[in-house]
């Protein structure tokens, strides 16, 4: 992931990134202050690609011939199951901007 995708924007009073891993000693260079950084555990990894799984679902169950979102939800399910559960990291960093 490019550094200034993860960024967030000069002009941002607050922001939170949630990425795989960041060098917050980048964000001096937008004048970013890291106020609190933390590690996800595995189970809020699991939470979460979970939740996103069951939003597939639900529609799927509504809508069973939605062939664009059956083909995105086998997707992640294959990446999730056969390749990043347990590599991918992930870190919250809340930044401020001072005034």
């Amino acid at each position: 992931m490019p550094l200034a995708d993860t960024i967030p924007s000069k002009g941002s009073p607050l922001s939170c990134i949630v990425i795989a891993s960041f060098p917050h000693d980048r964000t001096a260079e937008f004048r970013h202050r890291l106020l609190w950084l933390s590690q996800a555990s595995q189970d809020e990894w699991d939470e979460f690609e979970s939740g996103h799984a069951l939003a597939y679902e639900r529609r799927l169950a509504e809508h069973p011939d939605d062939t664009a979102v059956r083909e995105r939800a086998d997707r992640q399910r294959t990446w999730r199951l056969k390749g990043w559960r347990g590599v991918l990291g992930m870190v919250y960093l809340t930044l401020v901007l001072p005034r």
